[in-house]
């Protein structure tokens, strides 16, 4: 009974994401400091990029989320995949979340991801939120990015002062076109590939 009543729950949260995310563009819950990274005001609300032709074919923004619950029998936070259209994705093992700061105990964590094409400068921007959340072990982030076409790509971390920073992957497959990361704490991430 009580897992049905668990189900139920999470399918009602799910259908009210949907319902919140076809009204809104916005990520769940980013900080202003992350909104400020890329530019005085992000326009969540433009239109998708669509990608030319000879690539994956995939449209930018993409959003995507992920709910973490509290398992009070293990004292820790769900495991969860948060996946994107584009093959990217991020995993959160088992016990691995602190919450923000504020977070009553128990409740469940909702973490939204959001990747944004930039054409001008031919890069994919990563960003995460609620700012806050901690992992330990890391999370791991792998970051497809086919979509940009061939080259040498660079992986950047971009910090509060919108300063793109060279960052090594832990592990890169330029014949499968994805770079993975592993994350404590959410941070701003760019994919650059030079023309």
């Amino acid at each position: 009974m009580k897992t049905l009543f668990s189900l139920s729950i999470l399918i009602v949260t799910f259908c009210v994401l949907i319902f919140i995310g076809c009204q809104s563009h916005d990520p769940v819950a980013p900080n202003q400091q992350e909104q400020q990274l890329s530019g005085a005001d992000e326009d969540f609300s433009r239109k998708p990029i669509k990608i030319g032709e000879g690539t994956v074919g995939n449209s930018y923004p993409q959003n995507a989320s992920l709910e973490l619950i509290w398992f009070a029998q293990q004292n820790g936070y769900s495991s969860g995949n948060m996946n994107f259209l584009n093959g990217s994705k991020l995993y959160v093992s088992f016990d691995a979340l602190t919450p923000p700061p504020g977070t009553p105990q128990g409740d469940p964590v909702m973490i939204g991801g959001l990747i944004e094409m930039d054409t001008l400068n031919n890069e994919l921007l990563f960003s995460f939120g609620p700012s806050g959340c901690q992992f330990d072990p890391p999370a791991d982030l792998w970051m497809k990015y086919g979509d940009l076409g061939n080259g040498n790509p660079t992986l950047y971390y971009i910090d509060a002062n919108g300063n793109y920073i060279e960052q090594q992957p832990y592990s890169i497959s330029q014949q499968q076109k994805w770079m993975q990361v592993k994350i404590q704490h959410f941070s701003r991430y760019a994919i650059a590939i030079s023309r």
